[in-house]
């Protein structure tokens, strides 16, 4: 092999990655030898010998962990409705003047299921946990008698003058995580 490629006997520089592992090229007489060349015993083609397998690239896998939980709760706010400068005689039908405003104009926002995702999200988050599962708001019904989950604005009027905004509110609960990943 050495006198078929003694022309020719320098090394090749290329890297070649074989199924165990990596290695510069053949030198020319080797390559005489192993391919159906001038001395070429093996009856292989050049394009075979030197055709290897691609290294597979290794995927690093992940799987995240769950370091901490905290139950917690709190209250998420639709904006403020619609003002209006009244008299009154009390602070109760000024209130129910200024919930029905609000439900004949209804401000616009997306939904509850978006407003209380956003406020458990910081709320999770201004605690240093960073992700926020089960999240779940309360019902929410509104009646004259049953005015549960109404709030107002402070009384920017003076005597039995009210100038205010209704919003309403709606309980929450969520599910605090602290979570790292590791290598599994």
């Amino acid at each position: 092999t050495w006198a078929a490629g003694k022309d020719r006997n320098e090394r090749d520089d290329t890297v070649y990655w074989g199924e165990r592992g990596s290695f510069r090229g053949f030198i020319a007489a080797q390559e005489g030898w192993l391919t159906d060349g001038e001395s070429g015993i093996t009856g292989q083609s050049i394009a075979v010998i030197f055709e290897f397998p691609r290294e597979e690239k290794k995927r690093r896998r992940w799987k995240t962990v769950v370091i901490e939980r905290r139950e917690v709760a709190g209250e998420a706010r639709s904006p403020d409705g619609p003002t209006d400068s009244i008299i009154r005689s009390s602070q109760a039908q000024a209130e129910r003047h200024f919930r029905d405003l609000f439900m004949a104009n209804p401000p616009a926002f997306a939904s509850w299921e978006s407003l209380v995702e956003t406020a458990a999200q910081a709320h999770c988050q201004s605690l240093g946990y960073n992700r926020t599962v089960k999240i779940a708001a309360a019902a929410f019904t509104h009646t004259a008698a049953n005015p549960q989950g109404w709030s107002y604005t402070t009384n920017r009027g003076s005597g039995n003058v009210y100038q205010m905004e209704a919003y309403q509110t709606r309980q929450w609960t969520a599910v605090c995580q602290k979570t790292k990943r590791r290598r599994r």
